[in-house]
């Protein structure tokens, strides 16, 4: 009897070790190349995942010539990929940290998250004539 009930307790136990995910994977969001073929920048968020109706740090970086009246606009995305809200331009040469021109783009920019998140973000880095100098997309995933 007592060597049953052990038995019994040592199996419940492995049945519930088996049972917890034991890999724990980060839900963070991925940027990749734009689908127009513009060259791609490097785009981190924080915190990531962002949080809905909070502000989400964008950090952009990229290789390209930068100069005054250069603008970065982020763009956001609902599942079906219409455009939600309205972009958000920033003039990068008034950014904190960059004097333009700049031939190497590292700059952070604080944006306020809708107050439902969508499901992709566009960053692009535009000129004054708003050519295209540099394009990120990244999908959200949910925290």
């Amino acid at each position: 009897m007592k060597q049953s009930l052990i038995f019994m307790v040592i199996l419940a136990t492995f049945s519930m070790v088996n049972s917890i995910p034991h890999k724990l994977t980060k839900r963070d969001t991925a940027f990749g190349p734009c689908a127009d073929g513009s060259p791609q920048i490097t785009v981190a968020l924080s915190p990531d995942p962002p949080l809905a109706d909070q502000l989400t740090t964008f950090t952009i970086t990229g290789t390209m010539p930068v100069d005054t009246g250069a603008q970065t606009v982020i763009t956001f995305f609902d599942d079906t990929d219409a455009v939600e809200g309205d972009p958000i331009s920033t003039d990068i040469c008034s950014s904190e940290g960059v004097t333009c021109p700049e031939t190497t783009l590292d700059f952070t920019q604080s944006v306020q998250m809708p107050a439902t998140l969508p499901n992709s973000i566009q960053v692009q880095v535009m000129d004054q004539t708003g050519e295209i100098l540099g394009c990120a997309t990244g999908d959200l995933v949910a925290a």
